[in-house]
């Protein structure tokens, strides 16, 4: 009877996580069970691109994951830093916009337990702990083959990226290179954006973002917006028909 009562007490404590479906990792918590497992939105701020060659820095905090925003402690916060490079741009849709290609992407999510993000200071961005590490997946989204590769692409709102080129609209695809949460999100579930092939491999992330004049020279603003998939929490279905096997171990040796 000892025996049963003990494993009745592991069943319970397998089973008991299982219903708020919650994944923690590094000081952040969300629930991998959501309609909108994984999203992650916030604010961001980048530098200007005029000339190919020119790298972006962008940075900015995550003030929700999958919907809410109680994914980190009170006082911590879950900012990120990463670049990217211009490599091409011109008309390469056809409407009376330019668009602009970049690629050498990465980026990376850091936890900090005390937040003190400051957008004077990007700095401020990635003095925590390294949380996520991202690199860009290139792939061809307009069709121009090797010279158009790219991992983010902007739509802008003028002719060309010299001109009105500070409003606009991103996205783009990414994959996951490492960090404490890099297990949870390797997933590799992301094969199209807007309909066009990411490639032979398929990417763990999409990228969107609004961007537009902060009102600082030389630093643009907006929102932007993280998609991807959590795949390594362990399924309900799992832990039950291993709770059911221990079980019934414990039974079994009660009867002996």
């Amino acid at each position: 009877m000892k025996h049963s009562i003990a494993k009745l007490t592991l069943v319970g404590a397998l089973i008991a996580p299982s219903v708020s479906f919650a994944a923690s990792v590094g000081g952040v918590t969300w629930n991998e069970a959501s309609g909108f497992d994984l999203t992650m939105n916030g604010t961001i701020w980048e530098t200007e691109a005029n000339n190919v060659g020119d790298v972006v820095t962008f940075f900015g905090t995550v003030s929700n994951v999958n919907g809410t925003t109680t994914f980190v402690a009170p006082g911590a916060e879950l900012s990120y830093f990463g670049t990217f490079t211009l490599s091409n741009a011109g008309n390469f849709d056809g409407d009376v916009n330019g668009e602009a290609i970049f690629n050498l992407a990465s980026m990376t999510f850091y936890y900090d337990a005390t937040a003190d993000f400051d957008a004077s200071n990007s700095a401020t961005a990635n003095d925590g702990n390294i949380w996520l590490t991202l690199t860009g997946h290139d792939y061809d989204a307009y069709g121009l083959g090797p010279t158009g590769l790219g991992a983010i692409y902007a739509e802008l709102n003028g002719a060309s990226i010299s001109s009105l080129g500070d409003t606009g609209g991103g996205y783009g695809a990414w994959d996951v290179l490492g960090g404490q949460a890099a297990l949870f999100f390797d997933t590799n579930t992301v094969s199209t954006i807007n309909g066009v092939s990411v490639g032979a491999n398929n990417a763990d992330f999409t990228f969107s973002d609004s961007f537009q004049p902060s009102g600082v020279p030389g630093l643009l603003t907006g929102t932007g917006e993280l998609k991807g998939k959590t795949g390594s929490v362990p399924e309900p279905g799992s832990l039950l028909l291993l709770s059911v096997g221990l079980l019934g171990m414990g039974l079994r040796k009660s009867y002996r």
